[in-house]
């Protein structure tokens, strides 16, 4: 509830509630687990490292156009939460969900300025923790280009070929 307080105010969740979060569902976890979005930055990595060993980061390499029309172009069910790109997958009816026919909308944080915004800082606090994870041999970089369908392939057959 905490988190989502952070989030439903369009800032991010302090490192210290999120790795506190982590670490209550890796506990008692049998088998392995992948997490979307965390780490984002060196201290996060380093928290993480207390907690789980990483065997593995997968780093995205799109072009900065490219997520910026991905990002702005994405909408979401209010009710079901279902999500909808205009071009790649877009609804049946324009602003009505396919599932379960409830209202899409554009999140706030989904406008360009915010994007590229978000860009920036991801340049700033995340690409010392790319090179962190190639330097530890553990990064693996998928082009995601294409349809979600071919990055799937793509992400899925480089995970399954690694080997550290």
């Amino acid at each position: 509830m905490e988190a989502k307080g952070y989030m439903d105010a369009g800032k991010l969740v302090p490192d210290q509630l999120v790795i506190g979060l982590i670490k209550e569902k890796l506990d008692g976890l049998k088998g392995g687990f992948l997490l979307d979005g965390f780490p984002r930055n060196l201290e996060q990595a380093k928290m993480l490292d207390t907690i789980t060993e990483v065997n593995m980061a997968v780093e995205l390499d799109v072009d900065e156009d490219m997520i910026v029309d991905r990002i702005v172009k994405r909408r979401s069910c209010r009710q079901c939460g279902e999500v909808y790109h205009l071009d790649a997958k877009p609804p049946r009816t324009p602003d009505v969900c396919d599932k379960c026919g409830g209202e899409l909308y554009q999140r706030s944080d989904d406008s360009e300025e915010t994007v590229r915004n978000r860009l920036k800082v991801y340049h700033e606090k995340t690409q010392p923790l790319i090179d962190l994870y190639g330097e530890r041999g553990i990064l693996i970089t998928i082009d995601g280009r294409g349809s979600i369908d071919d990055v799937y392939r793509r992400m899925v057959d480089a995970i399954r070929g690694f080997k550290k």
